[in-house]
This record gives structure tokens, sequence and C-alpha cells, in this order.
């Protein structure tokens, strides 16, 4: 018999005994009968409703915890900022004399903790949360019809079936794609008589910038490259740039410097050469020397809008600097 049933029976008795008692007695019983009635309601949601009884307990168990809000970009910039902004000296010979002193002597060694801790933060605060995918244009990353901003002059481009076409199928820069030792070889003459071309070359992963030249000065800038960029602004020189078979090959045989390289394309600087960079593209690609890949206006976005939080400035970042990332 059920917790109900039960009280049932107990005010079917009481009912009895209510004949042989006075009119006090009637009136206390009254007060009985109301808490017993009260009882049986109470059973009717103990036994009924047990399950709904559960749930609002364990409401009430989980209203205690506060729900953290997540981090917006702007926190997430405001803590890289904190954590990584430069303290040098602004003047050039104080920098120097601390390099000297502090730095120059210094041993090295390779913090993986500390390289991941530096990577998860750099890729939060640029709002890229996964950028060897959106270093560069993939047909995976950026169907037909994407709206693409220009980041320093013009209206945003839509992707077309033809321009499509030329992306790769997808990055080469995967997870599990991790390289022990980088080198990463500017464009200036700084390297000019420094005979550090071997070791440039035992990295795994070699940088270049600019197309800048590597024949004739291989023992103090290397021979290999994996990946080098170009300047859409200096191949646009002279007259019909690649477009005559003169300037093509002189073209293919600037590229024959960097071969089996990737070749990234800035392409959505300023809407005016948007064409001729599709032009760079479908010459290299013609070539089979390098593989040309064409950069994501995305990353670039917000690694500009990193250095700038991070520099107090308005000017633009290096390309050196967007390849860090």
């Amino acid at each position: 018999m059920g917790m109900v049933g039960m009280m049932m029976m107990m005010m079917t008795k009481m009912m009895g005994m209510m004949g042989m008692m006075g009119m006090m007695g009637m009136m206390g019983m009254m007060g009985m009968m109301r808490m017993i009635h009260l009882n049986i309601r109470v059973a009717a949601i103990l036994e009924g409703n047990a399950i709904v009884l559960l749930r609002c307990e364990r409401v009430k168990a989980n209203a205690g915890k506060v729900t953290q809000p997540a981090l917006t970009l702007k926190d997430h910039i405001r803590h890289f900022v904190n954590k990584y902004a430069p303290n040098y000296p602004k003047k050039g010979y104080e920098f120097l004399r601390l390099l000297r002193r502090k730095r120059i002597n210094q041993t090295w060694s390779r913090d993986d903790a500390n390289v991941d801790r530096f990577r998860k933060d750099i890729l939060a605060a640029s709002g890229t949360m996964s950028a060897r995918r959106a270093l560069y244009l993939t047909k995976q990353n950026t169907p037909i019809g994407t709206q693409l901003p220009f980041y320093q002059l013009g209206d945003p481009v839509t992707m077309t079936e033809s321009f499509h076409k030329l992306l790769p199928d997808k990055t080469i820069f995967e997870p599990h794609d991790r390289y022990r030792r980088c080198s990463v070889v500017g464009s200036s003459g700084v390297l000019s008589g420094s005979g550090c071309g071997a070791e440039i070359d035992k990295a795994d992963f070699i940088f270049r910038f600019n197309l800048a030249p590597v024949k004739g000065y291989e023992d103090d800038v290397g021979t290999k490259t994996n990946f080098t960029t170009v300047n859409q602004f200096i191949l646009s020189k002279g007259e019909d740039p690649l477009v005559g078979k003169e300037s093509i090959a002189a073209f293919d045989a600037l590229q024959r410097q960097f071969q089996g390289s990737l070749l990234w394309v800035p392409a959505f600087s300023q809407r005016g050469y948007y064409e001729f960079v599709q032009r760079i593209v479908n010459v290299s690609l013609a070539s089979g020397i390098m593989k040309p890949v064409v950069q994501n206006p995305g990353h670039f976005i917000g690694m500009m809008r990193l250095w700038r939080a991070l520099h107090r400035r308005s000017d633009w970042p290096s390309t050196g600097t967007v390849m860090t990332a």
C-alpha cells in the first residue's frame, strides 16, 4: 500500500471517533484533519512527483556555481600586451649596450612549454585560433563567394570560381608539422660578409622575404628556401610587367633561386593591385618553379591589430612580424 492509501485509512478511523467526542474535541480534531490533509498532499507529491523533486534539488545544487563569462578578443589582446610588450630602451645605442651586457653571452635552451604558451597567447590575441590554416587562402578555408577585404585601400571583393581554381586544396601546415629549428633570413645587407650560410641551411625550415637574391651570396645567406614572400609593388614596376616574354623570363630566373619553395603573395593591400597579383600567381603556376599561395587578409588584419596594440602606434607590421604568427 502506498503512502497516500495509508493516510486515507487514518482519516476514516478519525471520522468514526468524531461521533463520540464533544464540541471541543471536535474542534481539535478539525485541526488534526487539516494536518492530515496536508500530509496527504505532501505524500502525493512524494509518491507521484519524486523525479520532479529530484530535478529541483539538482537545480538548487547547481545554483551556487558561477559561470565565468567567455574572454573577448579585447581581453586576449590586453593579456598579450601586458605579458609581452617590449620594454627595451628606445635609443639605438642604449639597446645595443643592453644587448652586449645581458644577452650576447646568455645561454639559450629550448623550452617547449613556453613555446606552446606563447603560441596560444598570440593566436588568441590575433583572433586567429588556427594560424596554420589561416596564413594563406586554400579551397578548404575560402569557398567561392567569400567576401575578402582590403586592409589598406579598396572595397571588398568576392572569391570567384576562376581565382578559386588557383588556390591549393589545403594548407601544408598541419598540427603534426612542428619543426625543431627554423631560420628567418631578412632582406637587408646585415648578413653581408657574415659567413652564416652553412648555419642557416642547417635549419629544418627556412623563411626568406621579398625574393631577396640568394645567388652570389650563398656563403652569407645560405641556399635553401622553404617559404618566401614577394613584393607586388616592386614587381609591378616597368612596362607591361609579367606580360611580355622578357619580363616573364626575368621573373622565372628570379624564382629559380628558390626552387620548390612556397611563394607567399600579398593580394589584399590595395584593390588597384588585385588583378596584377592574380597575374603573379598565374605566371608562377605556369612555370612550375615555385608554389604560389595567396595571403589571407583576415590573418594579416588580426596581426596588424595586435601589432598596433603592442607598440601603441599606427604603422604597419613588417612581413617578418606577420610570419611569426
